[in-house]
C-alpha cells in the first residue's frame, strides 16, 4: 500500500498541480471594462418627440443643465451615467457583457424631493442571459444628499462562462437611474509544474 502512494504522490508531482485564482474587475459607466471588455451599451440614445428628442443617457460631460447631478470625484472614477425615465421611453436598458462567476451593480442614488419636473426615486430591473433575476426600488428621502456605491444587484453563483446582463427601466413608473459601476469575479486558472 505505500508503494502504491508513493506512486501516486509521485505522479501528482511530476504531472503538476493545477489552481485557480479569483480575479475582480471593474466595468465603470464610461469606459467600460477595465482590462478587456467592450464598454456599456446604452439604449435608446434619443428621447422620444415627447420628451424632447434630446439625448436620453447623460454623463458628468453632457448634463450641464441637469437638475440631478452627482460630485464626479465621489463616483468611481469620477464618471457617471444617469436616465431620466418616464412611461413614454417605453424601455431603457444598459447592457454589460462580461465573462466570470459574480457581478455586482452599483448605483449612485439622488435622494432629491419629487416636484412635477423632477424624479428622483429608482426602478429598475436585471435581466441576466435574457431573464429576469432581480430588480431595485428606492424611494427618495427628499434629503437631496447623494448615496454613493450602492449595491443594488449581486449575483455570486454563476457559472465561469460569458453573461450579459441589464439594467433595465420599463413600465408605468418614473425613473432617475444613475449607474456607476459594476464588478465582476472571474476565475482565472494557473498551473503550477514542479519537475522532480
Amino acid at each position: 500500500m505505500l508503494g502504491h502512494n508513493l506512486l501516486l504522490l509521485w505522479i501528482f508531482t511530476l504531472i503538476g498541480a493545477s489552481s485557480a485564482v479569483l480575479v475582480n474587475r471593474t466595468v465603470d459607466d464610461g469606459p467600460g471594462d477595465s482590462t478587456s471588455g467592450p464598454p456599456v451599451q446604452y439604449a435608446p440614445e434619443i428621447a422620444p418627440p415627447s420628451l424632447g428628442g434630446g439625448v436620453l443617457w447623460r454623463s458628468q460631460n453632457n448634463c450641464d443643465g441637469c437638475d440631478i447631478k452627482p460630485v464626479n470625484s465621489d463616483a468611481e472614477s469620477g464618471t457617471w451615467t444617469a436616465i431620466g425615465y418616464y412611461p413614454s421611453v417605453k424601455n431603457a436598458t444598459a447592457t454589460i457583457e462580461f465573462q466570470g462567476s459574480a457581478i455586482y451593480i452599483y448605483l449612485i442614488l439622488a435622494n432629491y424631493p419629487t416636484t412635477p419636473d423632477i424624479v428622483s426615486s429608482v426602478h429598475c430591473n436585471f435581466r441576466l442571459d435574457g431573464e429576469i433575476v432581480g430588480n431595485y426600488s428606492h424611494p427618495t428621502d427628499g434629503s437631496s444628499r447623494f448615496e454613493y456605491n450602492a449595491l443594488a444587484y449581486a449575483n455570486t453563483s454563476l457559472p465561469n462562462a460569458n453573461h450579459t446582463i441589464l439594467l433595465e427601466i420599463t413600465g408605468p413608473d418614473p425613473s432617475y437611474l444613475i449607474f456607476d459601476y459594476a464588478e465582476y469575479t472571474f476565475v482565472l486558472a494557473s498551473s503550477h509544474f514542479v519537475i522532480p
